[in-house]
C-alpha cells in the first residue's frame, strides 16, 4: 500500500495532533502546520497529497490558502479537504466554489476522516 503525505492545517495544537496521531495510526505520513502561511509553504515545498485546511487560522486563513493553492498550476490539483466549525452552509459553499475536494464539519468523527481522505486518495 503506498503511503500518502497529508499536510494538517489547524492552529489548535490539540486537534492538530489528534489528526495527525490518527493519520499515522492509518498509515499516513503527517506534517503538521499551525497557521496558513506554513501550510502553503510546505504544499509548494512539494510532496503533500492532501491538506486538511481549518478556515481560522493566523497569517492566512484556510479560505486564502486555498484560493492560492487553487491557483497555482503546482498546487491546483492538490485536494484540499476543510475541517472547521464553520461548517454553515454559506461556509461550505465557499469552501467548494474555491475548489475544496471536501468539506467536515467540528467537531469531527476520526474515523469518517479517515474515510473521507481514503475516498479522495483512490
Amino acid at each position: 500500500m503506498e503511503q500518502f503525505t497529508v499536510c494538517v492545517a489547524d492552529d489548535c495544537a490539540d486537534e492538530n495532533d489528534m489528526l495527525c496521531m490518527g493519520l499515522r495510526l492509518n498509515n499516513y505520513r503527517a506534517v503538521a502546520a499551525y497557521d496558513g502561511k506554513t501550510a502553503l509553504e510546505l504544499c509548494r515545498g512539494g510532496g503533500i497529497d492532501v491538506v486538511l485546511l481549518d478556515v481560522d487560522m493566523p497569517e492566512l486563513d484556510g479560505y486564502e490558502v486555498c484560493r492560492q493553492l487553487k491557483a497555482d498550476p503546482a498546487t491546483a490539483d492538490l485536494p484540499v479537504i476543510f475541517i472547521t466549525a464553520h461548517s454553515d452552509a454559506e461556509n461550505v459553499v465557499q469552501g467548494y466554489n474555491l475548489g475544496a475536494a471536501d468539506f467536515i464539519g467540528k467537531p469531527f468523527n476520526l474515523p469518517v476522516v479517515m474515510i473521507r481522505i481514503e475516498a479522495i486518495m483512490r
